[in-house]
């Protein structure tokens, strides 16, 4: 992999920008690469103190430890309190513990807190699906956890996605046809806004109002406007680089000390990706990296507060 040193990174020790890339990479680990020339800067071996100009290439190894510490370095810490810290989950990461070895964001979080002296134990209060891109809020210690869980199973936490979907939809709808959810078939409720479309897709912005297992992903397909590349609800999707599903904004009030707290995760490159490759247009682009949740909502009348 080749990476392009940009010109805010002017100056910047090779190791020191290593590090800031490689969060989750032992400083011994990243001194090695360097010294044994696996870490490259312009085709050229260099020593860890070397300092980068904008421009500079620098390549890394190809290696299953670096492709890990590569999908662990994408995912974000957008806020901790005392109590929880939300991440940012890249798609293709699952939330909980899966195959052995597998890299998550559970046991990738607690490395970083351990890394910073901590001792307590982080637990995500709810999940993503391991396509979906998002935040995650992880509670500390059972307390935290239990309190913070009674927040989602009283619907008191708001859940913003943004769905990439295959043929054109309805300016506004609903979502309402039941899900199976542990061998029943259950109620399941969202509403939706078309921020966009082509000519052959449509971006929504999705409001949940329940939470079963991958509701938005049956209902949009039952409606016949299914995620791009999803191939479990849609046998007939063309492969994709990812799901065409990221969970934008995550809102609840602190059970502790009732501060309210809105998060917005930003769009990564693979998500941005699938909208280029549809031709959406540079100004919605914008706009959506630019996090601007008031913004938009009033754009699409107040779908989100």
């Amino acid at each position: 992999m080749i990476i392009t040193v940009s010109s805010t990174d002017t100056g910047l020790e090779i190791l020191l920008w290593l590090q800031a890339r490689l969060p989750d990479a032992p400083r011994s680990y990243l001194n090695q690469l360097l010294r044994s020339g696996k870490v490259q800067l312009n085709g050229r071996k260099i020593g860890n103190q070397y300092q980068l100009a904008a421009g500079d290439q620098v390549s890394l190894p190809q290696s299953e430890r670096m492709e890990r510490l590569l999908q662990q370095s994408q995912v974000q810490i957008l806020l901790e309190t005392p109590h929880c810290l939300v991440a940012c989950k890249p798609s293709g990461m699952p939330v909980h513990t899966g195959e052995a070895g597998e890299t998550n964001l559970q046991e990738t979080v607690q490395a970083r807190l351990r890394q910073k002296g901590a001792r307590f134990r982080v637990a995500p209060v709810h999940r993503l699906d391991r396509g979906t891109s998002g935040p995650v809020l992880l509670g500390k210690g059972k307390k935290a956890l239990g309190l913070l869980g009674k927040e989602f199973m009283s619907r008191r936490v708001r859940k913003l996605y943004l769905a990439l979907v295959e043929n054109r939809t309805p300016t506004e709808g609903r979502l309402e046809t039941p899900v199976l959810s542990k061998g029943k078939e259950r109620t399941a409720s969202a509403r939706y806004r078309t921020l966009d479309q082509t000519e052959n897709s449509s971006l929504l912005l999705v409001q949940l109002e329940t939470g079963r297992t991958h509701q938005i992903r049956r209902q949009l397909a039952d409606l016949g406007m299914p995620l791009v590349g999803d191939k479990r609800y849609n046998p007939h999707a063309k492969k994709r680089l990812r799901l065409g599903l990221h969970a934008w904004v995550l809102e609840w009030q602190d059970p502790f000390d009732g501060t309210k707290h809105q998060i917005c995760c930003p769009l990564d490159e693979s998500f941005q990706q699938l909208l280029r490759q549809e031709s959406y247009p540079s100004d919605l682009f914008d706009l959506l990296r630019s996090n601007k949740v008031t913004e938009i909502a009033q754009q699409i009348g107040g779908l989100c507060v």
